[in-house]
């Protein structure tokens, strides 16, 4: 007579293969846009929802800031976007806002509000 043990098995490691595709996807996201909130401070919406985003790389030179941020992607597209603050160590100014996840130049908006 077969035992119980085999099945749980099964059962136990389809569970595990099972929730292992539906895991969350932490990785770098697209910046959607950007708005100056004050001279040094620009904040930034990205594609992710609810995925706590982080800014993982940052390179701020005399002509261009280069920033990449990184998040948990739940969802795709732009209807659920989040929103994550560069705070830089001096005014944006004339600087061009590069996203290093894409590569383009991201325009950035006047201050909100």
């Amino acid at each position: 007579m077969p035992s119980g043990r085999p099945v749980g098995s099964l059962v136990a490691a389809l569970l595990v293969t099972a929730s292992a595709g539906c895991g969350d996807d932490r990785r770098t996201v697209a910046l959607i846009d950007a708005a100056l909130v004050e001279p040094d401070t620009v904040q930034l919406s990205v594609g992710s929802c609810d995925g706590d985003p982080e800014i993982s790389r940052l390179v701020a030179g005399p002509r261009q800031v280069q920033v990449e941020v990184t998040a948990t992607v739940r969802e795709t597209g732009d209807q659920c976007a989040d929103a994550v603050e560069l705070v830089l160590d001096e005014p944006l100014g004339q600087r061009v806002l590069i996203d290093l996840t894409s590569g383009g130049a991201v325009p950035v908006g006047g201050p909100t509000g």
